[in-house]
């Protein structure tokens, strides 16, 4: 580039020529000028090149523009040289290959250029260390913030506080006990813990949504069966409102209500058994009968008081009982007499006495229906020649009357006969006779 003038002399032409040089030469083509200068005239463009270069200081770079990418390895940053005060071109492949940052502290603006920055710095190391970013796009996680975690796995962790949300999977190992604070954050809390096992320990909830049952604790069912063997077929269920089945062997056997207690079967008759205090060595069973045996339902009831139950084979000594049309099969009595009560129950008794025997004795009673003669009552008649009647009590048997004429037996049926409550004999006594009736 060069001065160029016009003389006071020069033609047009020279004139025309100075001013194209000017341009052609000097100042070049104006077509060639980059984009990113707005100026349209040299002293503008000066003027906005001169307020580009005044942004460099030694200290800092001032009103960044984002660059929209990462530098390319041979992309060069122009830094001052405080010390000669000249503008030093450093590549980007120098900068970020295997250098060393002396001073431990990176400062990073932000995209607000304000008073808040981000600082990365590190302790001083007591030995070469090494961090590792991982090979994933994601956020830093610090130490004291409040951050949520996805797919991490924790090997050997020891978490002292926290909540827990969400699902679990896998196993957990823990010496102490596990905490849960439930929807609300306060004083009270449910504290899971173990005893301290003396072996390997399983305990396995079941495939089903329910509540964990609590020792000593009540326990409601609501209707559930609870289920008391492997294969499931001996239960406990209250099947409807205060009734209760125990379910043995997959059939309903003891069924327990209001009052009463049902024990079934599976083909043989159900029994009761009582077992001894001596380690239940003996036991005394109450048994139903045989279905053979049944009429229709039987009902025992028991008395009202403290007793013992009489044995149908058993040797027992009955106190105070009563016998209604009892059925005696060799009746021995230890007593000297029989008390017969009557129709009506008061003090006055008929008592059947016997001596003391000195031998083996036998009094049988015959075939037939009649009254003990006791011979207490007596008829007498007067032979007239015509009467064969005798008036005598109602309710014996011919052969319970003594009849003599003169002394003379007379024999039942052959010489008189009885009927209601008359005596008639088979002929009249003569006069001066004398008939006599004992009964």
């Amino acid at each position: 580039m060069a001065a160029r003038q016009v003389a006071a002399d020069a033609t047009i032409e020279q004139l025309r020529t100075t001013f194209n040089t000017l341009s052609a030469t000097d100042f070049g083509d104006i077509s060639q000028l980059s984009s990113s200068i707005s100026a349209s005239n040299l002293v503008a463009a000066m003027n906005e090149l001169e307020a580009e270069v005044a942004g460099f200081s030694a200290s800092t770079i001032t009103a960044q523009t984002n660059l929209s990418a990462g530098p390319a390895s041979n992309d060069e940053f122009i830094m001052v040289d405080t010390s000669s005060g000249q503008l030093r071109a450093l590549t980007a492949a120098n900068l970020f290959t295997d250098q060393t940052i002396t001073s431990p502290t990176i400062i990073f603006e932000g995209s607000t250029a304000d008073s808040f920055e981000t600082t990365i710095a590190v302790t001083d190391p007591t030995a070469d260390r090494t961090i590792t970013l991982p090979n994933a796009t994601g956020t830093v996680s610090l130490i004291t913030a409040t951050e949520t975690l996805t797919n991490k796995t924790l090997t050997s962790p020891t978490i002292n506080g926290g909540t827990f949300s969400g699902s679990f999977s896998g196993s957990i190992t823990t010496t102490g006990s596990i905490v849960f604070e439930g929807s609300t954050d306060d004083s009270f809390e449910t504290t899971l813990a173990v005893t301290d096992p003396t072996a390997d320990r399983t305990i396995t909830f079941p495939n089903d949504t329910g509540t964990v049952v609590l020792q000593e604790k009540s326990i409601d069912l609501n209707g559930t069966e609870l289920i008391l063997d492997e294969d499931g077929d001996t239960s406990i269920t209250a099947s409807d409102d205060d009734h209760i089945d125990i379910r043995l062997a997959g059939n309903d056997r003891i069924e327990l209500e209001t009052g009463l207690i049902s024990i079934k079967n599976d083909g043989s008759q159900s029994q009761l058994r009582l077992y001894c205090e001596s380690s239940n060595a003996h036991y005394a069973a109450l048994q139903a009968p045989a279905h053979a045996d049944f009429s229709g339902n039987i009902v025992l009831t028991m008395p009202a008081t403290t007793d013992t139950i009489v044995g149908l084979a058993a040797t027992q000594t009955l106190t105070n009982k009563t016998l209604t049309s009892p059925n005696v099969s060799g009746l021995t009595l230890t007593d000297s007499s029989i008390s017969f009560e009557g129709s009506s129950a008061d003090s006055f008794e008929t008592s059947l006495t016997v001596v003391n025997p000195t031998a083996d004795r036998t009094i049988t009673l015959p075939n037939e229906t009649f009254k003990v003669n006791s011979y207490a009552n007596k008829a007498t008649l007067a032979g007239d020649g015509s009467t064969t009647t005798i008036t005598v009590g109602s309710g014996y048997n011919v052969n319970q009357f003594f009849v003599t004429i003169n002394g003379v037996d007379q024999e039942p049926t052959e010489d008189f006969t009885y009927s209601g409550t008359t005596i008639t004999l088979d002929a009249a006594p003569g006069s001066g006779d004398r008939v006599v009736v004992r009964y």
